[in-house]
């Protein structure tokens, strides 16, 4: 796959989790995004169109398809691939994250992941966790681990950044502000 493409697709995904988490607005106001670093690649300005975000220039070089019947979902996403992540064993760690952040858990389209889910999908509802799901190549896998999620928000991301910051390796995992568990 297209490295720029890759990056692309992982910036997305990791902005669509973070709008999809609660935000707290300033002053009650509307503020205008702020480019904090530009990596090159694909626009992901579409998809910014494709959750409403509605402040995008579009002076910036996208113009929108007006011709497009379908909105942009999930499957405009696939496949998810991680060069950094794979199934396997992980140990319980400490952390010490900013209190109050959003339970989340990385999983992937594997058998092992199925059975984890199914195993941890009680509590992981319990704490409203969200789910990244960093290995996945069709829209059939995905919907395969909603039904086994029973209603917890999914995400198609690759999570290797992620990862790479709290130290890990493997997955399925549970990430909360205070360790990591598997």
């Amino acid at each position: 796959m297209n490295m720029n493409l890759h990056r692309t697709k992982y910036l997305l995904s990791l902005s669509v989790l973070l709008m999809s988490c609660q935000a707290v607005a300033v002053d009650g106001q509307k503020h205008q995004l702020v480019v904090v670093d530009d990596v090159g690649g694909e626009s992901a300005i579409p998809y910014y169109v494709a959750i409403s975000a509605d402040n995008i220039d579009e002076k910036a070089g996208y113009v929108p398809d007006l011709n497009r019947i379908k909105p942009f979902g999930f499957s405009d996403m696939l496949p998810v691939k991680s060069a950094f992540l794979s199934v396997g064993r992980v140990s319980r760690q400490k952390l010490n994250l900013s209190p109050g952040m959003t339970p989340f858990f990385i999983v992937g389209s594997d058998s092992t992941s199925f059975q984890w889910l199914e195993k941890n999908v009680g509590f992981l509802r319990s704490i409203n966790a969200v789910g990244l799901v960093t290995q996945v190549n069709t829209i059939h896998e995905l919907s395969a681990l909603a039904s086994a999620a029973k209603g917890l928000e999914l995400r198609p991301v690759v999570a290797d950044e992620v990862a790479r910051q709290v130290g890990l390796r493997h997955y399925p995992v549970l990430i909360k502000s205070d360790g990591i568990s598997q």
